[in-house]
């Protein structure tokens, strides 16, 4: 009885302790937060590691980037955000000259795969819409139609589930 509750007392700890990966949410395709940059590299083989990478706001960087990566039938290169070593965000960023169209394109396809977007809306500059997935991870896409610096970004992050967590 003693040996059992021992290996219980262990298993419960090694729970409690266990890395993040047991609560990890997936942001895109098969990476989840809290990857480190060789877990992204396992599990995108593809992905290159980037020279002079681009930071966020946040201080996180794009260590990791799959180049030309097609969706749509349009082209994308998608960046592998880090800070602290861990994976915070994965960003689709639309190549070329992206239109209304394409975003609606986008809209279309997201919709489809995770349902009517939590908020949609148009700004001065484009267009927003946003989806937040059952694992609490959330979708952002933006298409902003500027003469000088049209785009197109598509966001995996989990910013608002760790904001609306403080609620």
């Amino acid at each position: 009885m003693r040996l059992f509750a021992i290996r219980l007392l262990v298993a419960w700890i090694g729970l409690c302790f266990a890395p993040t990966a047991l609560n990890a949410q997936t942001l895109w395709q098969n990476t989840t937060a809290g990857m480190t940059v060789q877990q992204v590299r396992a599990a995108q083989p593809e992905a290159t590691t980037v020279a002079h990478p681009d930071q966020l706001y946040n201080g996180a960087t794009c260590e990791l980037k799959l180049k030309n990566y097609s969706v749509a039938a349009n082209t994308y290169d998608v960046c592998f955000y880090f800070k602290d070593l861990r994976l915070i965000q994965v960003t689709l960023g639309f190549l070329g000259e992206p239109t209304r169209a394409n975003y609606d394109d986008l809209v279309l396809l997201l919709t489809a795969k995770y349902g009517p977007p939590l908020h949609e809306t148009p700004d001065s500059i484009g267009r927003s819409a946003y989806w937040i997935l059952p694992g609490g991870a959330n979708v952002a896409l933006t298409y902003i139609d500027e003469r000088s610096i049209p785009l197109i970004n598509i966001n995996y992050q989990l910013r608002v589930a760790s904001e609306s967590s403080k609620l």
